[in-house]
């Protein structure tokens, strides 16, 4: 019901943007686009969609939305820069000019490729402010990657103006990274922390961590873009060096890919039988437990055997049990009595902690798949034990 809802959400994102792109308004597009892929990533035509926006933004530069913003960020800076005497010059020059030397020298490749490698301070590399918001980054990161990808600009020293595009969208991007740049500089050796963890200075390879993977500019533009848009036919993208070194990181990723899906299953196959074990004899200890302590003969069972076979049920929460004699039962536990009243809550507390148990360990494993992208094994994971909760709990629990 849930995915139904989403994918009709999804759709209707999906025509608002469509037809904001055809208006020309690229940024409002781009917004619903982006919220139709989030809702239903499965929605049939959205990366191609995200792409005619991509070619949209390279094509005719920023929506008069966004120019009007940075006009006014543009003024922000400048006011900030006089007020401070001057200490945004001290820190690579302001913001401002930057973006402004950008935006003329955007139309050439050449110009763009020797201003991009002129800059050392991160902001200044992408052409925003300091108070730029997540979603300026991520724009600012899509305008100089689309251009500066060695595919599309075959300019002299692209390759290492890309890098550092990236390096500088890697760092910005992650809060955590931000936070530590903004009062630290860059440092050597920092700590890959998430998506933004890129390790090291500016150099011939960035290497950050990605879902446990290392991965370097070339792998950062396919994950944020789904793929190479300058390659015809698919996602699979085009890497530095050629064809061979192409194939080499392909199957290092499989290898990686394939690793981790063996050590997932092994996990699986060491885990499901203890707990299955366990699982089969927790109602036997359970008894021996009360045996111990009571000295009698338990009132109840969970579990239908030949020692419980009349079942009954709880009046509260209707959580089915069993005993020996109905008869015998109803007697000693007569109905709205304080000892069936006690009795009662007993067995549905008991019941309701083996319940939430079993599904606890369903969402573990449909958690696990969805961790490791196994999308389709998540899909069809059970969690029955978690539905029975909730129908039997959810109204008075």
């Amino acid at each position: 019901m849930v995915a139904h809802a989403n994918k009709d959400e999804a759709l209707r994102c999906e025509v608002i943007s469509k037809r904001a792109l055809a208006d020309g308004d690229v940024r409002r597009a781009r917004k619903f686009a982006e919220k139709a892929a989030a809702l239903f990533p499965q929605l049939e035509g959205i990366r191609e969609l995200l792409n005619q926006i991509d070619r949209a933004e390279t094509d005719d530069g920023p929506s008069p939305s966004t120019r009007t913003a940075d006009t006014a960020e543009t003024a922000s800076a400048t006011a900030s820069t006089a007020q401070n005497g001057g200490a945004a010059a001290q820190n690579g020059g302001s913001t401002a000019s930057s973006r402004q030397r950008g935006a003329a020298a955007s139309s050439d490749p050449h110009g763009l490729v020797k201003l991009i490698r002129s800059k050392s301070c991160h902001y200044d590399v992408l052409m925003i402010s300091k108070t730029a918001n997540d979603d300026e980054i991520k724009r600012a990161y899509r305008k100089l990657a689309l251009k500066l990808h060695p595919d599309k600009n075959k300019a002299e020293g692209a390759d290492e103006a890309f890098k550092k595009v990236s390096r500088a969208f890697s760092v910005l991007s992650s809060a955590d990274q931000r936070a530590a740049y903004d009062r630290y500089g860059d440092t050597d050796g920092m700590p890959a922390r998430g998506f933004g963890g890129f390790r090291g200075r500016a150099g011939p390879q960035y290497a950050a961590s990605f879902n446990g993977m290392e991965v370097d500019a070339e792998e950062l533009f396919r994950m944020f873009f789904g793929g190479n848009p300058f390659m015809g036919g698919g996602f699979g993208g085009a890497t530095f060096g050629g064809r061979q070194q192409q194939q080499q990181q392909q199957q290092r990723y499989r290898q990686q890919q394939y690793r981790q899906q063996q050590q997932y299953r092994q996990q699986e196959q060491n885990t499901q039988p203890i707990l299955r074990l366990l699982m089969s004899i927790a109602p036997i200890v359970m008894l021996l437990i009360f045996n111990l302590f009571s000295g009698s003969v338990p009132a109840y069972s969970l579990q239908q055997t030949r020692e419980y076979p009349f079942p009954t049920m709880t009046s509260a929460h209707k959580v089915p049990f069993y005993v020996m004699d109905k008869n015998k039962f109803m007697k000693q536990y007569r109905l709205g009595s304080h000892e069936r009243v006690r009795l009662e809550y007993e067995i549905e507390a008991t019941f309701k902690e083996q319940v939430q148990r079993r599904c606890y360990q369903e969402r573990l494993v449909k958690a696990r798949y969805e961790s490791y992208g196994q999308a389709d094994k998540a899909a069809k994971a059970s969690l029955a034990s978690c539905e029975l909760l909730d129908a039997t709990f959810k109204k008075k629990s």
